[in-house]
């Protein structure tokens, strides 16, 4: 029997636990158990409070989105990144808007109550991730009325 080490013994197990999760791996004497849950991977959530993804809305608005650790890793605020396109009659304008958003997040989320948000078509979309670097990302499309609008 050959006897293996160093990183072939890793390299072995890693495949072991692989094909059979759950399995032990036996070398050198001894087992490497790989018990992976597959929930353990998730990514944390984006949860859409307010505004509602595809609603009319008047500016300003409450803007109320959460973010939910997954398994309570921590989100990390510096990869938080949130864009916008706007569809106008020439074509869609797209910005990032992250630096303007920033001061109204948190771990939490991010919320404003009185937004003020320009009249027209747009398409928002937020990403972030947890201190294990899973990323969520969210996007919603909301019409924002312009003030002459009747509808108001």
């Amino acid at each position: 029997m050959t006897r293996r080490s160093g990183f072939g013994v890793l390299i072995a197990a890693g495949l072991a636990a692989l094909a059979a999760p759950g399995a032990a791996a036996s070398d050198t004497g001894r087992s490497v158990h790989a018990a992976v849950e597959p929930s353990l991977h998730a990514a944390p959530a984006i949860v859409l409070h307010a505004p509602r993804d595809g609603g009319t809305y008047a500016s300003p608005l409450g803007i109320d989105i959460g973010f939910q650790p997954a398994h309570g890793v921590a989100i990390d605020l510096s990869t938080l990144k949130v864009t916008v396109v706007t569809h106008t009659l020439i074509g869609d304008l797209s910005f990032d808007i992250t630096d303007d958003v920033s001061p109204y997040a948190s771990p939490g989320g991010i919320r404003a109550r009185r937004a003020r948000i320009p009249a027209g078509e747009h398409t928002v979309t937020i990403s972030v991730a947890d201190t294990l670097q899973r990323r969520a990302e969210r996007q919603l499309t909301i019409i924002v009325r312009s003030e002459r609008d009747p509808a108001d």
